[in-house]
């Protein structure tokens, strides 16, 4: 049978996806009858990361495969291209060389590349067909841009008139709300819907419409809500009659509650939102649909004959209610956030105009654009018709993460190629690769439906299908490999869906015998703090039995859920004093103590802030382990009346404390840093975060006007970029998210925080809901919240609400398969144990209950469960240690000591002195005033440890060549007025700090130690200190920069003046 020129490979984890797809594209380059296939073929992944392994792997193959490699891989994979391939091994190994050296020779033509740098490559390649300008720029990052057009559309307050009234009615109705009025963040926030490729269809129903359309369908709305909640009244003033006739109560009713509901609606108000009486409608459904009986036994007899006579008259009226009350919901849900609708086309126009101003694109917007021109064009778009001629041959790697857009935009392309002949009449290929399971990023475009489709034969190709499932797993041992084919088999037999069994229903196999699982069941503590810590204590527990087994720390990862419990652990192993990495970007904004010191500073700022105080209470209430009653503690403390020195010297009269808020604000920002760790005894929270945030002040300080609200404004812009630095090295424990580590394999998984809920309305928090039911409404969607009253909609509500779920639930449960595939040797798993397990899909947590109870394995607190027997390594890989040097953090007595270290650094190189002892004689020197103060600066460097006494000649001979140097040697005169290291001010900007600068009866001069060698800039510095100086009326007679080495060198400098 002919082999299909459209391939597909369903390939599991662990089953070498990327080996599998590197395989085809070695085979297709040696079955081209030239050794430049390359430059028709075009491989297509997602990161640079796969770009550069897959390319890696490619050169590899050919390299070994060339010079007679005699490895077991390379010899399969010579054995697969040989049995099919007409040629034998010697050509095998000449073409292997030829086409390796062509690869080489024109690498740009080798396309390994990523799908946004060949849709980058179209857009540029093409940008006058497109009308785009020819040289634009990439923008990878959008927030500044964002930040723009937020900062636009406020600026046209009072001068558009009808954006005006829209943003002042935005604004009040925040306030009502019990919100802040500021609407920057509403704008900024909701801009950024415009680049996530899942809200694609229903911005583009809304382009075009102005703000006169939305304004019209908001009255629209507006009366709608009215005259339903008009008719609400009267169906429930219709039902009191009917309970009327009969002489009926409310105790006539089970607890009251069908009284109630009517009763509750029939005094509805016509200009105020709805209650929440969402419950009240559920307990009224289930009494309906279970058939049960309406009334307590008590009610007496012709009463309970009267109500079981109107029985379908309560449930057909009931049922007429909920749809009423839902659309009313609806109503009221479109209308909160209409108003941010409604700018939809203000921010797109800003957004245009920025980007044809500064002549850049956006990264989203690129299928965007490429979409437009094939919506535009019925046959195979022009730029395509070109392209197609370049390129034969297509190979996709994580075709489940790939968006509707990027694919609808690659068909017309690949079906030019596959489904025609090029000029020699050969047809063309695509291989597809991707794994359903591991579909985690819904949340950003990617479509999993569209390779469900494909593995159902529903191809977009007239070109039949040729599907291929590998079915062993090479890189787990098989006690792992097992436990995940039973766990995944018992998890889709809870789900049970469509989906659900063409995603899970898989089997593997793995030929490496052993390995280990072990899940670990902790006590579900109350409180989500307290379990958290519980997960992390537990986790430690078992790194440090993995460590002491044999294993690196490099050989052991973490994987999380968020970025926050990456936090939690990156603190947690600081203090334990074990190194770890993390490809995530640790920010020191996620440190609470971190927080609570930014806080601290706006208070300070800003007495009268109210809500600064409280978030000041609130974190020193949390690391007193709560001692305090809460409430008593914030009624007590937080009056606007209140003196701030007052609000500190109750806290301080708490806790504890000696905080003066008077001192914080009058030392330098460092100092003020310092101070308040040291007042709320902050010394214990010192970790990672903590040092990583001293420093970004300390740098601050150095390089800014360093006060208290020069750095919020600094913070507020760039807080979230400030990171904590790594450790280098491999001997790391690795912590990352679980997205992040797709792909990668470790020896010894962790997965500590099993508890999540399947379904996370994170990526549900606001919908696009169909709203055009056929009425006078020009729009099609609205944006609403997404929850539970969606369902009291009816049928089309509840199918929506119910595709929603069950999205978040495969998608929750793609997040696990992930997770629970990177281990080789050993797994483990900890989870609460979980007590109501009448909804087994209700999270993680449960599902593994419920496993282990399925596997005869009662879960029980603090008990492990385990498949397999520990994997101990042989010995050893590395031996190097990384350890986080645990330096105790003592509060630095002279703060222009710290600053002169970090100025002196900057001129320190290995061509005169160490640096260490560059700084010491900095520092010796600034406190030498006069000459027989030499004696006593030696001795004092001895007693601070930071001269060695065997030493104590080598600075006593340098000092002395300085201070008794023929041109120096005035200067060190009692007779003179000296300053060192003197502050100066510059008005509206920082301040200067020169060495030393000397007055005698000539003038003022300047000497400026360097421990360098000559630089032009060192001259630029002094004439900026005499220009200074000379400003304040201080004449500048002379000024001397001092080269210290193993020999002393002065210059004189020329005045400028």
């Amino acid at each position: 049978m002919r082999s299909s020129s459209f391939k597909i490979i369903n390939a599991s984890a662990g089953s070498g996806k990327t080996t599998s797809l590197v395989y085809h594209f070695l085979l297709r380059l040696f079955l081209e009858p030239d050794d430049i296939g390359y430059r028709n073929m075009l491989a297509l992944t997602f990161t640079n990361k796969a770009v550069n392994e897959m390319k890696k792997k490619i050169l590899e193959g050919l390299y070994n495969l060339g010079y007679k490699d005699q490895s077991d891989q390379t010899k399969r994979l010579k054995k697969n291209l040989l049995d099919n391939l007409s040629i034998n091994s010697n050509e095998l190994r000449d073409r292997s060389q030829r086409i390796l050296k062509n690869i080489l020779h024109e690498y740009a033509a080798f396309e390994v590349i990523t799908l946004d740098s060949f849709t980058n490559k179209i857009i540029r390649n093409f940008s006058r067909e497109l009308n785009l300008p020819s040289s634009y720029d990439l923008i990878i990052e959008s927030k500044q841009t964002f930040q723009d057009i937020t900062n636009r559309i406020l600026e046209k307050v009072g001068i558009d008139k009808s954006l005006t009234n829209l943003l002042v009615s935005f604004s009040l109705s925040k306030v009502e709300n019990l919100k802040s009025w500021d609407i920057a963040f509403d704008i900024n926030e909701f801009s950024k819907i415009l680049l996530n490729e899942n809200n694609r269809i229903a911005i583009s129903d809304l382009r075009g419409k102005d703000l006169e359309k939305f304004l019209k369908t908001k009255k629209n709305f507006l009366r709608k809500r009215r005259l339903i909640k008009e008719k609400i009244s009267k169906t429930a003033k219709e039902v009191l009659e009917k309970f009327a006739e009969g002489n009926l109560e409310k105790e006539n009713f089970i607890r009251g509650t069908i009284y109630n509901y009517f009763k509750e609606y029939s005094n509805i108000d016509l200009n105020k939102n709805i209650q929440n009486t969402f419950d009240f409608d559920n307990r009224l459904l289930k009494f309906f649909e279970n058939d049960d009986k309406l009334y307590p036994q008590s009610t007496p007899t012709e009463k309970k004959d009267f109500i079981d006579n109107i029985e379908s008259f309560l449930r057909e009226k009931y049922m007429e209610l909920r749809m009423d009350v839902g659309q009313v919901y609806l109503f009221e849900n479109l209308l909160s956030q209409w108003t941010t609708l409604s700018l939809l086309g203000k921010i797109e126009y800003e957004l245009e105009d920025i980007q044809n101003e500064k002549g850049e694109i956006l990264l989203e917007r690129f299928n965007e654009i490429i979409d437009k021109v094939i919506l535009e064009q019925p046959v195979i778009p022009f730029i395509y018709e070109k392209l197609g001629v370049r390129y034969r041959h297509y190979f996709i790697d994580e075709f489940q993460d790939t968006s509707k857009l990027q694919w609808s935009n690659l068909i017309p392309l690949v079906s030019h190629s596959l489904e025609g002949l090029d000029d020699k009449q050969r047809e063309g290929s695509l291989i597809l690769v991707g794994d359903p399971k591991q579909a985690i990023y819904g949340w950003r475009g990617g479509d999993n439906i569209q390779f469900l489709k494909l593995l159902d034969n529903q191809s977009n190709f007239q070109v039949e299908s040729e599907i291929f499932t590998p079915g062993i797993n090479h890189r787990s041992l098989n006690c792992i490999v097992d436990f995940n084919d039973d766990f995944f088999k018992f998890i889709n037999h809870k789900i049970n869906t469509i989906k659900s069994n063409k995603t899970f229903n898989f089997t593997q196999e793995s030929k490496k015998t052993g390995g280990y699982v072990e899940i670990k069941v902790v006590d579900k503590l109350k409180n989500k703090e307290q379990r958290n810590i519980s997960f992390v204590n537990q986790a430690i527990k078992t790194l440090i039995q993995i460590n002491n087994s044999g294993f690196n720390w490099g050989e052991i990862a973490i994987l999380t859920r968020t970025r926050k419990e990456v936090v939690s652990f990156a603190n947690a192993l600081s203090k334990e004093n074990i190194p770890f990495v993390s490809s995530e970007s640790l920010s020191v904004s996620e440190s609470k103590s971190v927080n609570f010191l930014i806080t601290l500073i706006r208070s300070i700022i800003d007495p009268s802030d109210m809500f600064q105080r409280k978030e000041v209470l609130e974190f020193l209430w949390q690391i007193n382990f709560e001692k305090e009653d809460y409430q008593d503690l914030m009624f007590e403390n937080l009056d606007k009346d209140q003196s701030q020195s007052t609000f500190f010297k109750e806290i301080n009269k708490t806790f504890g404390y000696s905080f003066n808020p008077e001192i914080f604000s009058k030392v330098s920002l460092y100092e003020a840093i310092e101070y308040a760790i040291k007042s709320f005894r902050l010394k214990g929270e010192i970790d990672a975060y903590l040092i990583a945030f001293l420093d970004d002040v300390f740098e601050f300080s150095t390089n800014q006007n360093q006060n208290l609200a020069t750095y919020i404004s600094y913070w507020e812009e760039r807080g979230s970029e400030i990171i904590i630095p790594m450790p280098e090295g491999k001997n790391c424990v690795i912590i990352n998210t679980i997205h992040k580590s797709k792909g990668l394999e470790f020896s010894n998984v962790i997965l500590p925080f099993l508890e999540d809920p399947l379904i996370s309305l994170k990526n549900y928090h606001k919908v696009w809901y169909p709203i055009n039911n056929g009425s006078d409404n020009n729009f099609n969607w609205g944006w609403v919240n997404f929850s539970e009253k969606l369902k009291l909609l009816g049928d089309k509500g509840d199918s929506f609400y119910k595709d929603k779920i069950l999205k978040s639930q495969l998608e929750s449960l793609n997040v696990l398969y992930v997770s629970l595939t990177r281990a080789i040797n050993n797994l483990f798993l900890i989870c609460p144990k979980e007590t109501d397990l009448n909804d087994p899909l209700k999270s993680y947590s449960t599902l593994i209950n419920q496993f282990l109870i399925e596997e005869n394995k009662t879960p029980e607190d603090d008990n492990s469960y385990v498949w397999g027997k520990f994997f101990k390594p042989s010995k050893r890989k590395y031996e190097e240690e990384n350890s986080i040097e645990k330096i105790p953090f003592e509060i630095s007595t002279n703060w222009h000591e710290k600053l002169h270290k970090k100025n002196l650094s900057k001129d320190l190189n290995a061509q005169s002195i160490k640096s260490d002892k560059g700084i010491v004689i900095h520092e010796l020197l600034s406190r030498l005033k006069y000459d027989n103060d030499l004696t006593q600066i030696i001795n004092f460097g001895i007693e601070t440890n930071k001269i060695k006494i065997q030493e104590k000649k080598y600075y006593h001979e340098l000092i002395t060549k300085i201070i008794k140097h023929p041109e120096l040697k005035d200067y060190y005169s009692q007779s003179c007025y000296v300053l060192n290291e003197q502050d100066i001010l510059i008005p509206k900007k920082s301040f200067v700090r020169p060495d030393r600068i000397v007055k005698t009866s000539k003038g003022w001069t300047i000497i400026d130690y360097k421990t360098g060698t000559y630089k032009l800039d060192h001259e630029t510095q002094l004439f900026v200190y005499e220009k200074i100086l000379n400003e304040m009326g201080l004449n500048v007679y002379r000024k001397y920069l001092v080269y210290i080495g193993e020999n002393i060198e002065v210059r004189s400098i020329k005045l400028k003046s």
